[in-house]
């Protein structure tokens, strides 16, 4: 609300100084002029600057993808591998953006046939990173990627319908038996958010 009267004021001291009289038409005129424009300088033009800032900063991420350097494919979905191998990782060196930091250096692992692989550390460690190497996400600047056969990641992000009640997030529009449902219920830990 002082955004107006500081208006008011500033127009009454402009005016004055340079007409040196001031009538009540003119003190109506300044206040219509006052109540027209307050609203879109108090509340529009902070959200205007608001919204200019994210604009650039989503330009220059825009600009960053835009100019990024294309890493060379390098042996990606190597149907190459040993029988019993399923994964196979040699120096695979990996960034996210151009710019940034390495993100994973001189990775190597193998995955033989039949073999649980658990991707464990502290936060920020590669894991999403290197889940994402191997799903073709994101491009191994060096060493060698292969993958023998198909692989599926599934996101930490979860996806769930907002308005859906938990029991059509799980069957996703699909029809289920009421025992096939209290099963995936009881092994995904829901029972209780029902």
């Amino acid at each position: 609300a002082d955004g107006p009267n500081i208006m008011i004021l500033l127009s009454v001291t402009v005016y004055t100084l340079a007409q040196q009289t001031f009538s009540e038409e003119d003190a109506f005129l300044i206040l219509c002029l006052v109540q027209t424009l307050a609203n879109p300088l108090c509340i529009n033009l902070p959200m205007g600057f608001s919204l200019l800032t994210k604009l650039t900063s989503t330009i220059q991420v825009l600009q960053e993808l835009l100019v990024m350097v294309d890493c060379p494919e390098v042996g990606k979905y190597d149907s190459e591998l040993p029988a019993d191998l399923r994964i196979s990782l040699k120096g695979a060196t990996a960034e996210c953006f151009s710019n940034g930091p390495i993100t994973l250096s001189k990775i190597s692992f193998d995955v033989k046939e039949g073999q649980i692989l658990s991707v464990v550390g502290p936060w920020r460690a590669g894991k999403t990173p290197l889940l994402y190497l191997l799903q073709g996400e994101i491009d191994a600047c060096s060493g060698t990627v292969g993958i023998r056969g198909r692989t599926v990641f599934c996101p930490h992000t979860p996806w769930l319908l907002p308005a859906a009640s938990v029991r059509d997030n799980v069957i996703c529009g699909k029809h289920i038996n009421d025992q096939r449902l209290k099963l995936v219920l009881e092994v995904c830990g829901l029972v209780r958010d029902i």
